[in-house]
């Protein structure tokens, strides 16, 4: 495996990924290479009619494939299966992480992407170990507190360690039924959408995961705002997190 790479000949998927295709936007937010401060690109900011398209996206793609009620193991073989391809890609994934983000290549190589990979592992074991419990009633009765998916979860990850914080904010939601729409954060964006495209390739229905590229007052807003995002997973600062409470 060569980690050496050039930097200025790294294809990067500069768009939006609803349904499980990526949607070409034009850039807004001019992007710089940590690495020599040159930009290299420029980052799409998703209105609320792209939001609100992913969501829709989202919500299909739940109904489509029935994620949240097909037997626990299948989630969990498709995370699998996932997850064995985000290592397979390593090379390639991490020179598109390593191209916007201050991490090395060669540690996200040896280190994040191969923790991502048994995080979504860790969670996929879950899909079928975390179910209903029984409550203690008279001897004519039975009780059962259900465990059932959100539906459609929204997650917004910082600019730090990208690939880490989506598998922690994707693999948990997918693994338990859900659907995510998830918004990296604009700084380094592109290796979530790879993600993304992954799990396509990998077997997981398109739709169930959409990446949509932005700013935190546009994009985000709308995402945490919609009315159809029926959890909010936020990982970032006290001040942006006290403006999703609100």
């Amino acid at each position: 495996m060569s980690l050496s790479f050039d930097p200025d000949k790294i294809p990067l998927p500069v768009g939006h990924f609803v349904g499980g295709e990526l949607i070409s936007a034009e850039g807004r937010i001019e992007m710089r290479r940590p690495s020599d401060g040159k930009p290299y690109t420029a980052c799409p900011v998703a209105s609320a009619d792209m939001v609100d398209r992913a969501v829709e996206s989202a919500k299909a793609a739940l109904k489509a494939s029935n994620w949240g009620g097909v037997r626990p193991r299948e989630r969990t073989r498709a995370l699998q299966a996932w997850a064995d391809l985000i290592e397979a890609e390593a090379e390639t994934l991490a020179k598109v992480e390593a191209l916007s983000s201050t991490r090395p290549v060669g540690q996200l190589v040896t280190g994040d992407i191969a923790v991502t990979a048994e995080q979504i592992r860790f969670f996929a074991e879950f899909a079928d170990k975390e179910g209903s419990d029984l409550v203690p009633t008279d001897d004519a009765s039975l009780g059962m507190i259900m465990s059932e998916p959100y539906g459609v979860v929204g997650a917004i990850t910082p600019w730090n360690f990208p690939i880490s914080m989506a598998g922690w904010k994707l693999g948990p939601a997918l693994a338990a039924g859900n659907a995510v729409v998830l918004k990296p954060s604009e700084m380094t964006p592109f290796s979530a959408v790879y993600m993304a495209q992954l799990a396509v390739r990998a077997g997981l229905p398109a739709g169930l995961i959409n990446v949509v590229l932005g700013d935190g007052p546009t994009t985000g807003t709308a995402l945490t705002g919609h009315p159809e995002i029926a959890k909010v997973s936020f990982t970032g600062s006290t001040r942006a997190g006290a403006a999703i409470m609100e």
